[in-house]
């Protein structure tokens, strides 16, 4: 099946998921309310998503039957207005901000990003740690890596989907009611609270503007068809996120809308959407269950919504497969449930069939098309840290890649570490917390992954030889 031109075309000439009418100032005006609204930096943040979402261009274009455009982040600097420049002024006036309110604004953007006009005076003394930029690395370095160690993750999308904001506000207001005030760590979970309180309220008024504006447009409407299609996104954006799922069309507006707040919360950063046939078979199952959809339909849908995360580093598609379950049939658990042995993620040797060496593993991966795959290949190898100690073991590192590049193979992501350590993380989370894996497409802290997906990084073959 052929996506609908017209669609495929819009978004491709967006290059993604972005309305076409942002105010370059929206990300600061954001920042500074945010930053004057709140009294920590984690509540700051929130705020700043809250204000996101209130300031974003909303926008349902023609033919669409999903709706959700990036919030106003990605490739839009946190820039200062210029009180002399008339264009600044007016731009700001849209945001409703007032020419003698551009030096709080000033001072908010400069303390937030700690530039060296910020003052110091009233600023957080951890704001400092491990800032340094970019290029200050001596020639001593081989690498420099910063970010927040979320980014590359998936969040629990199935939840928010299946219960909603609503929900979940209320299973924090709980939390809070039920928490001890006199203990140790009480401030800082109730600073948290706040904010993630804040974050419910923006997936709340996201889906709630655009219910308003898809309902908008259907009174403007030129054909019944128009106004139909219309009604449906208004119908489906004033239940979700803030509810509940109920349908597969539900479910994937649900999903577009909160990876959005997740882009604008994180920055587009590569944070998968997950494994959707897990996430979106059971609403695909009950719909053809009750006659409301065919494969025909779901289809159609689950191409418009690949459409919709069109651009770059949007997200880590795991690409949902109709009436398809991912992994191996190996039989039934005692109680009669389907066991599933898990596939070889992306192009990553099948489990247990890598026994010949990395070498082998990369002879086999250079057979496969590399140059075929629009957004490249990955391939994910275990080593042991005793193939790569010493001054040997960096220079075999390095022959292996080197020549895995010029074998044509695409990503290689190498995972070193052994059994014995990752059991230990098991059992000591905390002592061995900062154990980082790669999973499929991303990376994660181990401590953070499930037992059943810890267990199969612990199974994964780790190169000797």
């Amino acid at each position: 099946m052929i996506i609908n031109a017209q669609l495929k075309n819009g978004a491709m000439d967006r290059k993604g998921a972005f309305p076409r009418n942002v105010n370059p100032f929206s990300r600061t005006v954001a920042l500074w309310r945010a930053s004057a609204a709140s009294s920590s930096p984690v509540q700051a943040r929130a705020s700043y998503l809250y204000e996101l979402v209130k300031l974003a261009s909303i926008e349902i274009g023609p033919g669409w039957t999903l709706a959700g455009n990036h919030l106003p982040t990605e490739g839009l600097a946190l820039q200062l207005p210029d009180p002399a420049d008339p264009e600044d002024v007016r731009l700001m006036r849209e945001l409703s901000v007032r020419e003698e309110e551009f030096p709080s604004v000033a001072k908010a953007i400069n303390r937030w990003e700690a530039r060296p006009e910020a003052p110091r005076d009233d600023a957080f003394p951890e704001d400092s740690i491990g800032q340094g930029p970019w290029g200050d690395v001596g020639p001593d370095r081989v690498f420099i890596g910063a970010g927040w160690v979320e980014n590359h993750s998936i969040r629990d999308y199935e939840k928010l989907i299946r219960v909603g904001f609503n929900a979940l506000r209320r299973e924090i207001e709980t939390e809070m009611s039920r928490a001890d005030t006199d203990g140790p760590d009480y401030a800082d979970k109730h600073s948290f609270w706040l904010a993630s309180l804040t974050i419910c309220d923006a997936g709340i008024l996201l889906g709630g503007r655009y219910a308003q504006e898809a309902a908008r447009l259907a009174e403007l409407a030129d054909s019944p068809e128009d106004r139909q299609r219309l009604e449906r996104i208004a119908e489906a954006c004033k239940r979700v996120p803030a509810a509940g799922a109920r349908t597969l069309a539900e479910a994937v507006q649900s999903l577009l809308l909160l990876h959005i707040l997740s882009c604008g919360e994180d920055g587009i950063n590569a944070n998968s959407l997950g494994r959707l046939d897990q996430i979106l078979f059971s609403y695909y199952a009950a719909d053809m269950k009750a006659g409301r959809l065919d494969r025909t339909g779901a289809l159609a849908l689950m191409e418009e919504h690949r459409c919709a995360h069109n651009g770059r580093y949007f997200v880590h598609l795991f690409w949902f497969m109709m009436n398809v379950p991912f992994g191996r049939d190996v039989g039934a658990t005692p109680d009669g449930r389907r066991q599933d042995e898990p596939l070889a993620y992306s192009l990553s040797p099948y489990q247990g069939r890598d026994v010949e060496g990395v070498t082998a593993v990369l002879n086999s991966l250079a057979r496969v098309p590399h140059n075929r795959a629009a957004g490249a290949t990955a391939a994910i190898i275990d080593i042991n840290p005793d193939l790569l100690s010493g001054t040997e073991g960096v220079q075999r590192l390095t022959h292996l890649t080197q020549t895995a590049i010029a074998m044509g193979i695409g990503q290689l992501q190498w995972n070193v570490t052994t059994v014995e350590r990752l059991r230990k993380a098991q059992e000591d989370p905390e002592k061995y917390g900062n154990i980082a894996v790669r999973v499929a497409g991303y990376s994660q802290m181990f401590k953070l992954v499930p037992k059943d997906l810890q267990d199969h990084i612990i199974a994964r073959t780790k190169h000797e030889r």
